[in-house]
């Protein structure tokens, strides 16, 4: 399978699971039940995307300055979603600073594809690999990504296998993946896999 078709099934597998309900004035005192599925067309990943949709004005706390000139309403909608914007990347680099391993995802997530930030991807391997060792299945299924094409890290077809194997546990459909990256090796990288730790795999650069 070529790289660009691996990275469309392993982007399909991928789904955005930073829950928000600890937003201030942005969850909307509703709790979110599921994570939602990846689109590479927004913006945001939509569980971010839809908290922008918020009034930004409560999460904010900025006022219009008064010019005496009122402004139009588009440029009201857009300077409130802008700063709308800012305020919940600021949130999820808070969080996934401070461990949470599905906002860890998240970020990785959006400097992989240039969403929100600069595209850098040495800093979304970082963040995925953050949240690889802290267990979340996502995240060693882009870790997985990131060895197998060489983004971020350098190609380890081994690593790669070992890690998408070992978030068939937490996510059944990762195996689909497994089972590709698996067929690239031959019998001495396959035993060789074997031995690999998650830990050890998440070491190598």
């Amino acid at each position: 399978m070529s790289g660009m078709m691996m990275r469309k099934t392993l982007v399909t597998l991928i789904l955005a699971g930073c829950y928000l309900s600890g937003f201030p004035a942005m969850a909307g005192e509703m709790p979110v039940t599921e994570p939602a599925a990846v689109d590479e067309s927004l913006l945001l990943p939509p569980s971010l995307e839809e908290q922008a949709a918020v009034s930004p004005a409560a999460t904010t706390g900025m006022a219009a300055p008064d010019n005496g000139i009122p402004p139009t309403p588009a440029a009201t909608s857009i300077s409130q979603s802008k700063a709308a914007t800012v305020n919940i990347l600021q949130e999820l680099n808070r969080r996934a600073q401070a461990g949470d391993a599905a906002c860890q995802f998240q970020l990785g997530y959006l400097y992989a594809n240039g969403k929100g930030f600069r595209q850098d991807d040495r800093e979304a391997v970082h963040w995925y690999r953050q949240s690889a060792l802290n267990g979340y299945p996502d995240g060693l299924i882009a870790m997985a990504e990131a060895f197998d094409l060489g983004r971020g890290v350098n190609k380890n077809p081994i690593a790669a296998y070992a890690l998408a194997k070992a978030a068939v546990t937490a996510k059944p459909e990762a195996a689909e993946v497994a089972n590709q990256l698996k067929a690239k090796l031959s019998a001495d990288e396959l035993a060789r896999a074997g031995t690999l730790t998650v830990q050890d795999a998440l070491k190598i650069r």
